[in-house]
């Protein structure tokens, strides 16, 4: 950290001793300690905000760089959707009025009949030929179609 060597060292030590004596010298050495663990935790802490920064501006820059490249696609897309959706509004007309011809049973306000005309016209009709019911399930029909 401070690239000082073991004659460096010893130095220091015996200069310590010297200026502080026998008795404080290890205080000394606890509060040297406890004042480099500080300085270390201070300087892993701003390593860590500017990492943490570099780090949210590298992702906001791909965020945006991405953001760029998608907007021609989506717009692509969704222009088409547009036209897609003006397709199917023009092709599913919500309200088509009935043909004049053709009026509307059970609505007065169309020409038809009342409410009895549409359950009559709901009930399907047999041809002639078709219409026998047999006494019996296993008994034939009394008509036979020739």
């Amino acid at each position: 950290m401070f690239n000082i060597g073991v004659w460096e060292m010893t130095l220091i030590l015996v200069a310590a001793l010297l200026l502080l004596g026998p008795s404080k010298l290890p205080e000394f050495a606890r509060w040297m300690g406890k004042a480099m663990r500080e300085v270390r935790r201070a300087t892993q802490e701003v390593k860590d905000a500017i990492n943490f920064e570099l780090e949210r501006e590298e992702l906001n820059r791909l965020k945006n760089e991405l953001e760029t490249e998608i907007q021609g696609p989506l717009k692509d897309v969704q222009h088409s959707l547009g036209d897609f959706q003006n397709q199917v509004h023009q092709s599913l007309d919500p309200w088509q009025p009935p043909q004049e011809s053709e009026p509307i049973m059970g609505d007065p306000t169309c020409g038809g009949g009342d409410a009895s005309d549409a359950a009559r016209a709901a009930q399907p009709t047999l041809s002639p030929s078709l219409e026998t019911t047999p006494s019996h399930p296993s008994e034939p029909s009394s008509k036979v179609d020739a």
